[in-house]
């Protein structure tokens, strides 16, 4: 499996920004782990979805999973 200089710039790129987002979104679920546990967690799988679909809709998230599936 060969990548190109190109792909993997995106894939790169695209993976930062989603652990980028996901450290972000992380320190908010430690400042509402004092409230209710089932609140935190219905949060936290919203939160996800909406990490999921930036990341899909993101011009660097799309390309690198392409490039991931096609390969």
């Amino acid at each position: 499996m060969v990548l190109s200089a190109k792909t993997l710039q995106y894939i790169a790129f695209g993976s930062h920004v989603l652990c980028e987002q996901l450290f972000t979104e992380q320190n908010i679920y430690y400042s509402l782990s004092e409230q209710k546990n089932i609140y935190v967690t219905i949060t936290k799988i919203r939160w996800t979805i909406k990490i999921l679909i930036k990341f899909v809709t993101n011009e660097y998230g799309t390309c690198a999973l392409l490039a991931l599936f096609t390969y």
